[in-house]
């Protein structure tokens, strides 16, 4: 296959091409999902604009309001080492860390495997968890996505034509926030997950090993044609109390999250299966969000 690279200099000059080229144009970062489409023949783009030039979008920052703000072009390794990160949204760097090999991640990037849409993609359930929000620009607009809707379809996201992925946007977290991911492969290492949930829960206080749930989110992956926020599961745990010692409102987050949940059957797991790991992975990260709230704020 023959193609033409491109190598812009700023968010405007990529976007200028991108308008040019129209469909026969693929923006490309770390590449790693890139060349596979190429070498593989489910990509046929005649440009290939590459965003390592452009100034900026291989930042992590954090912004005058404590919200973390984070460039597309950032690596996996950068957030799995990032300080900034794992101390405020740890989540971030313990998805980050789960994808494929330290190789990977050397290159890998955040809005690459955002944009890629896979249903089981593991950044995308903590980045639903964590209330982020996508910032996409063409050469016209910024517009400003929630990353619950930022997904449409199995490689399907909400960019229109001629827009581009320009900054990653996560709010600081809630009080008392604890947040966990779990992640359910055939192997320990370089998997695509079979099920996968981000839990994140912000406890109003803890007195007597119990404490008061004032936020929730649970975010699932690989188990629909989409992550997949469950806000009947955030529901059920939202006002209650929570000890960690068989809770009936995880337990009951725990069933509506594998109620929710839209699996398939393919090679690696049957429908029954992981909609019955769903229920397993979601009260186990739900546990562990709990405890790792009571360490943060003990």
């Amino acid at each position: 296959m023959e193609f033409q690279y491109h190598e812009p200099r700023s968010i405007q000059e990529a976007l200028r091409l991108l308008g040019e080229f129209g469909g026969d144009a693929t923006l490309v970062a770390g590449g790693t999902d890139v060349m596979v489409a190429i070498k593989t023949g489910k990509l046929t783009a005649k440009h290939l604009v590459s965003l390592v030039r452009v100034p900026g979008l291989d930042e992590i920052g954090v912004g005058s309001g404590g919200e973390l703000l984070v460039g597309p072009a950032v690596t996996m390794r950068r957030l799995e080492e990032s300080q900034v990160v794992r101390e405020g949204w740890p989540i971030l760097a313990e998805t980050a860390a789960a994808v494929g090999c330290r190789s990977i991640r050397n290159v890998a990037t955040l809005g690459g495997n955002v944009c890629n849409a896979s249903p089981a993609g593991d950044t995308a359930p903590a980045l639903i968890a964590l209330d982020a929000k996508m910032v996409v620009e063409s050469s016209d607009e910024r517009r400003t996505i929630p990353a619950d809707e930022f997904f449409k379809g199995p490689g399907e996201t909400a960019l229109r034509p001629a827009e581009m992925l320009t900054r990653i946007v996560i709010p600081p977290t809630p009080e008392g926030w604890g947040d966990c991911y779990q992640k359910l492969g055939r192997r320990r290492a370089m998997e695509i997950a079979i099920v996968s949930v981000a839990v994140g829960l912000g406890i109003s206080s803890h007195e007597g090993g119990a404490g008061v749930c004032a936020v929730a989110r649970v975010a699932l992956g690989a188990v629909a044609p989409v992550p997949l926020r469950v806000r009947a599961a955030e529901l059920l745990v939202e006002g209650r109390t929570l000890s960690g010692d068989e809770d009936v409102p995880i337990q009951a987050a725990a069933e509506a999250a594998a109620h929710a949940s839209q699996p398939i059957t393919d090679i690696r797991g049957s429908a029954a299966y992981r909609r019955d790991m769903v229920a397993v992975l979601t009260k186990r990260a739900a546990m562990m969000a709990l405890e790792r709230s009571r360490r943060r704020t003990g």
